[in-house]
């Protein structure tokens, strides 16, 4: 993986109705804490650099572990990325923005920076990650099925999630309304995601 970089540029005092000059932007989520000589780490790397190459704009939490992978990815392959950092997260971990942010967008809370994530993308993958990730996927399902944020593709990368979830929707399955699983789109691997996300379109 190379290490070029890109003098980024911040942007604060946001909101959920912000307008981007960019145009097909795609959101990730995933772990924090995922390290660079994790195999995870590579393929979030590979899926930025990737989506980069399909001319889609990057965008993440900004933080590090997935959000750094797929940022290093995407600007390696001459791509833009956006990361939506949270002054309470760096507050409360000492965490930063990662170096391959090239448009940091500065929010205060958690939900304003979930609403900008989510709101302002294009499409949606998950890939691996713990409770934080689980969060990020409730608040997206949740928001599409209430009809708070606009439809648009949801793809949750992984077979453990397509396990994870398919055994709570089993479980539920009494308490979730018809339909309501149609907003969850699983994909085996980083290719099928994509190839997916280009029938999708």
């Amino acid at each position: 993986m190379g290490r070029k970089k890109k003098k980024g540029k911040s942007i604060g005092d946001t909101s959920c109705t912000i307008k981007f000059m960019l145009h097909r932007t795609i959101t990730l989520f995933g772990s924090s804490k995922v390290e660079s000589e994790h195999p995870v780490y590579r393929e979030a790397y590979d899926l930025g650099k990737m989506l980069a190459e399909m001319g889609y704009t990057v965008m993440s939490g900004g933080h590090a572990g997935i959000m750094e992978a797929a940022s290093h990815g995407a600007v390696d392959a001459g791509g833009e990325t956006i990361g939506v950092t949270c002054e309470l997260l760096k507050k409360k971990y000492g965490v930063r923005k990662n170096d391959w942010v090239t448009t940091e967008i500065q929010t205060t809370k958690l939900p304003e920076r979930m609403c900008i994530l989510i709101n302002r993308a294009d499409a949606i993958l998950v890939v691996a990650g713990g409770v934080g990730t689980m969060g990020e996927v409730g608040l997206a399902w949740t928001g599409m099925q209430g009809g708070e944020f606009a439809r648009k593709p949801f793809i949750l990368i992984g077979d453990e999630w397509k396990d994870a979830m398919q055994s709570f929707i089993a479980k539920m399955r009494e308490y979730i309304r018809d339909g309501d699983t149609d907003f969850l789109l699983f994909a085996k691997d980083n290719a099928q995601a994509l190839k997916m996300l280009s029938t999708l379109k």
